[in-house]
């Protein structure tokens, strides 16, 4: 049974089944952005709407495509809901919405009002909230370029980094198997067939072990459609801390338009891989911005920006909001290991905690230079220790500014 909230939101922005003709279209991203806001704006929340007087909220406010009718329609679909939700449960699916406490909280801050108002899933949900590394490329990429996206998905299983990806054939679904067959974890962000892909042999085992998370903003059984791919591609980055661009042709196709829109907004650092391919715009991505993808795999593991230099032409990635405090003192004197120390645990253990034993090795320092950190993490108030020996960061100046920015 969903929350009354939840229910509101699916209503207004979600297809359920197959769309009479007539029938009001479930609102867009967009749509669901300015329809928010002026829920927000009036004190008003979705699942007040399934009683309220829907005229009188929306009698002054004017929007060129929704309409009290079309927001009537969209509410009276309760029939359609129930059906659907039977089937959701029997795939083993659930659903989140943006005021969802486990709704993945970049996701939110990156694209704050445009992301997406709701998202469908299936496996460990804890995994939205790691980051990871996010690999893309091309459905038909040569056996040199599927092998380094095998490598790149092995790799990171050893570095415990998890692969965010789109599952679709190709780099998608190389680098993702080549990740849970090493025993690491996964993310794949679906365009489409989620209810399909949450039910495949391939991928049966690893969700119930509770290393692969699939998600979809999009209907469990929405078929595959070019624009559904495209918008998804900016969900993938920003689950992410990294990104790297396996294969990718110049100017046209979901990877390129992704991978640029990634460079647009610096949402991740972007690493290229040098493919051997004729066709391969990887070297395009890097006078936009990108870096070639290292030998040396750590840095792109712990989700570092690259080094300035080089052949990139990248412009300087924004700093963080960790960076512009504590690591940014006044005086560069000040700025000393510990601070370096905040900002990895920023990134592993802001929604998970971590052992010392991971940090140890992760940080790869001494047991008593790591016990100074903590303790010291841990008076100042940026380090909570756990009763499990687990350790974990604590913002404490934008600890609730996720939820409270978009509650809905």
């Amino acid at each position: 049974m969903l929350a009354p909230q939840t229910e509101g939101v699916v209503l207004l922005t979600a297809m359920l089944g197959k769309q009479a003709p007539g029938s009001p279209k479930p609102l867009s991203v967009g749509e669901w952005a300015d329809f928010a806001q002026m829920l927000r704006s009036r004190q008003t929340r979705p699942e007040q709407l399934l009683d309220g007087d829907i005229d009188s909220l929306m009698s002054d406010w004017t929007h060129s495509s929704i309409t009290a009718d079309r927001v009537r329609g969209l509410l009276n679909r309760g029939t359609a809901l129930a059906l659907c939700c039977e089937k959701w449960e029997r795939a083993g699916l659930w659903l989140l919405v943006r005021s969802d406490p486990d709704y993945p909280r970049e996701l939110k801050r990156r694209l704050e009002w445009k992301s997406p108002p709701l998202l469908f899933g299936c496996g460990n949900r804890n995994l939205l909230a790691k980051g990871g590394l996010a690999v893309v490329g091309s459905r038909h990429a040569s056996s040199d370029d599927l092998a380094a996206a095998a490598r790149l998905g092995r790799e990171a299983a050893t570095n415990a980094c998890s692969i965010v990806s789109g599952g679709a054939k190709g780099i998608d679904e190389k680098v993702m198997l080549a990740s849970l067959e090493a025993e690491g974890t996964a993310v794949g962000v679906l365009a489409a067939g989620l209810q399909r892909a949450a039910t495949s042999r391939q991928y049966r085992q690893a969700l119930q072990r509770g290393d692969l998370t699939l998600v979809s903003p999009f209907s469990p059984d929405a078929r595959f459609h070019v624009g559904n791919a495209m918008g998804r591609n900016r969900y993938i980055y920003c689950l992410a801390s990294s990104a790297v661009v396996v294969a990718s042709k110049p100017d046209t196709g979901g990877t390129w338009s992704g991978a640029v829109e990634n460079l647009k907004h610096g949402w991740v650092p972007m690493w290229a891989h040098r493919s051997n391919a004729a066709d391969s715009g990887n070297a395009n991505l890097v006078k936009q911005g990108a870096h070639w993808l290292p030998d040396d795999l750590a840095i792109v593991f712990r989700g570092d920006a690259p080094c300035s230099g080089g052949t990139s032409t990248s412009k300087p990635a924004a700093k963080s909001r960790i960076e512009q405090t504590v690591l940014a003192p006044p005086d560069l004197a000040e700025f000393d290991h510990y601070g370096l120390f905040l900002r990895h645990m920023e990134r592993w253990a802001a929604q998970t905690p971590i052992s010392q034993d991971d940090l140890e090795r992760r940080e790869d320092v001494r047991k008593d230079q790591l016990r100074v950190w903590l303790k010291r993490g841990i008076k100042e108030g940026a380090i909570n220790e756990c009763r499990d020996g687990h350790f974990q960061f604590v913002d404490r100046r934008n600890k609730d500014a996720a939820q409270s920015e978009l509650p809905l």
